[in-house]
């Protein structure tokens, strides 16, 4: 989740699967979970988490671009080239982006891990129950010698 919220789109995948195994000896990561965790920044959600972003790091740095100018200048229908639409995110809001991309992705990683940990232990004691009752209702089968 950490590293999808960060504006890293396009090689977020790679991040994910170079991070996974940079840390293999240390602890288990499951890279299908954090490959799936990244589409949490897509065309439709990139926007408003980039200004998020910007917002939060405002907090700590002046700042002055507006909603629209992030619209225009990252929106699917700008005219911009990648590599323009970065080179106008690190020059027109360059340190409170940064910033606050880190603050938006340490708070959104720290919440959503123990969630997420919640509701898949929540659901495997719910498979494992109706498993239990499933095997509970079929009818005993009698051993003839």
């Amino acid at each position: 989740m950490f590293i999808g919220l960060t504006p890293t789109g396009g090689i977020q995948m790679l991040l994910v699967l170079g991070f996974a195994y940079l840390v293999r000896r240390l602890f288990r990561f499951n890279q299908i979970a954090g490959l799936l965790a990244v589409y949490v920044s897509n065309p439709l959600t990139m926007i408003p988490i980039f200004w998020l972003d910007y917002r939060a790091g405002a907090l700590f740095f002046s700042g002055a671009a507006t909603p629209r100018e992030f619209g225009e200048h990252l929106g699917i229908s700008s005219d911009l080239s990648w590599f323009d639409q970065v080179r106008w995110l690190y020059d027109h809001v360059g340190a409170p982006f940064i910033v606050g991309s880190l603050v938006v992705a340490v708070i959104g990683a720290v919440l959503t891990y123990p969630l997420m940990r919640m509701l898949l232990s929540a659901f495997h004691l719910r498979r494992k129950s109706e498993r239990t009752e499933a095997l509970s209702k079929e009818p005993a089968v009698a051993i003839r010698d």
